[in-house]
């Protein structure tokens, strides 16, 4: 999964994940302390409303003796977890997820609990730490996707880091219960595993077109840990990427390591319009 000089997968343009979609997946970052402000996002596209988590779910997730540390780190945060809005020329709505602020806090506490998938039967078992962070962020979720997707016939999602996973999480219960019509298109960065392998299985089935931006050198990918080997497996198709060596929160960053690491793929000189 991780190998240097790997093929760029057929269907994936970088140009297109390099200017749009990490932007969007950055713009997650940018309304979670600030909620009254504009985020830039790509040319085109506009904010229709905030994801936000339910305060009493939020609250009880942070008190819990044995929720997930994953779950308390990206809680602990803020109540604010990504955006929805829309570009209404190419008629493409979007759902972005944010991550942490921080990174050696939750990283090093990663733990592998899991439990049924809860939004479509037998969808196999999930990280329970994410999936109750999305349980927490869904209401919101199913309450704003109708002005996003109001006029659009694509429906993006993104994230990056502990964002990545909540996409995935969030991806096939958009795609059968809150958007049944269309199926969204999934691409992430740095993200974890979401979940087990008969999980992986039935996300492709429901997503089929699923992209895995991975820098070489980020260790988040690889998580959670790998005990036994093989529990958790990874959703989607990976992209790899290598800007080169970088200690781990620089090789973990969008800026730092995930832009350089696309530039590498496209032609010397290029830049987004």
């Amino acid at each position: 999964m991780f190998t240097f000089n790997a093929p760029t997968p057929t269907g994936f343009h970088a140009d297109f994940a390099l200017c749009v979609m990490l932007p969007l997946a950055e713009a997650a970052y940018a309304v979670m302390n600030q909620p009254g402000v504009v985020p830039q996002l790509p040319p085109g596209f506009q904010m229709t409303g905030l994801i936000q988590a339910d305060e009493t779910l939020r609250r009880a997730i942070l008190n819990l003796p044995n929720q997930s540390n994953v779950a308390k780190a990206m809680m602990d945060d803020s109540g604010i977890f990504g955006l929805m809005g829309k570009n209404p020329v190419t008629k493409t709505a979007f759902v972005s997820f944010r991550g942490t602020q921080t990174f050696d806090d939750w990283v090093g506490d990663f733990d592998g609990l899991f439990e049924p998938y809860r939004y479509v039967p037998n969808g196999g078992l999930v990280h329970v730490g994410f999936q109750a962070i999305y349980g927490a962020l869904h209401d919101s979720v199913a309450a704003g996707i109708g002005a996003a997707m109001a006029g659009c016939d694509d429906l993006l999602i993104t994230g990056h880091s502990l964002g990545g996973a909540l996409s995935v999480i969030a991806g096939p219960d958009i795609a059968k219960n809150l958007t049944p019509a269309l199926v969204p298109e999934l691409i992430t960065f740095a993200g974890p595993s979401a979940g087990l392998l008969d999980f992986a299985r039935f996300f492709d089935l429901v997503i089929p077109s699923c992209y895995r931006v991975v820098n070489f050198w980020d260790i988040v990918p690889r998580l959670p840990p790998q005990i036994p080997i093989g529990l958790y497996e990874q959703t989607g198709t990976g992209v790899n990427v290598d800007p080169g060596f970088a200690l781990p929160v620089d090789a973990h960053g969008l800026q730092r390591s995930y832009v350089p690491g696309l530039l590498k793929l496209l032609p010397s000189g290029y830049a987004c319009a």
